[in-house]
């Protein structure tokens, strides 16, 4: 395709995404980066709520989980850095989906920690896919929503990230007593892997990193119409 045709196919999807209404695609993505967003906050939030249980268990002072909860932070301010560069070079959806994974796997494997730096190793790489997810799924919502509903659907989608961490309070005020801190992460891991199928089956690529990086505006119109 040669001449002016690109350019006017990704004027008249630049300006379909504009002038699109709020329809059941638009509010599918929405709901699966606020899934993404939902678990991001649970996860973050988890080792406040196990912390004391720990502490006991492996004879830790309180105050040594200070580190482990600004190691999280490292973590999230590296992953949100690096996965937003990569969601830059190579997509949205591959590194959604690939932040997710990570935060989900280190979620699984913090049960099998034993100490004090086994337990901030994994909150730290654990923090790196929290916060490259979170950051991922603002672009996808942003990019896929019209200027004029932007702010309101980035903030609807956001809302769920503290929404994850209300839920994991009083969830894990009946996990911990009942089947052991171990399960609060299980939790955590377990319903990452399994919205990675979902992601994988219906999260298409933000059009406009298609239409940035120059894709077929065929393959736009398909991610812009789902």
């Amino acid at each position: 395709m040669t001449g002016t045709e690109p350019l006017e196919d990704c004027v008249d999807i630049a300006t379909a995404i504009e002038s699109a209404p709020i329809g059941r695609f638009i509010i599918s993505i929405v709901v699966l980066c606020a899934a993404v967003a939902l678990l991001d906050g649970y996860d973050t939030l988890a080792i406040s709520y196990v912390a004391p249980v720990i502490a006991v268990a492996w004879k830790l002072p309180k105050e040594a989980f200070g580190r482990i909860f600004s190691a999280h932070y490292v973590g999230a301010e590296i992953g949100a850095a690096a996965f937003g560069m990569l969601a830059d070079r190579y997509g949205r959806r591959p590194i959604m989906i690939a932040s997710t994974a990570a935060f989900g796997i280190f979620a699984l494997l913090t049960p099998l920690t034993f100490d004090f730096i086994s337990l901030l190793v994994v909150r730290l790489l654990t923090g790196v896919g929290l916060g490259g997810a979170l950051s991922t799924v603002i672009a996808m919502v942003a990019e896929y929503s019209p200027a004029r509903h932007r702010a309101t659907l980035v903030s609807i989608m956001y809302a769920a990230f503290p929404l994850g961490g209300v839920i994991g309070g009083p969830l894990s005020a009946y996990v911990i007593p009942n089947f052991g801190w171990q399960q609060v992460f299980l939790i955590g891991g377990i319903a990452p892997v399994i919205l990675l199928l979902l992601l994988a089956f219906a999260l298409p690529e933000s059009v406009r990193f298609l239409l940035v990086r120059g894709a077929d505006p065929k393959r736009s119109r398909r991610s812009c119409s789902g």
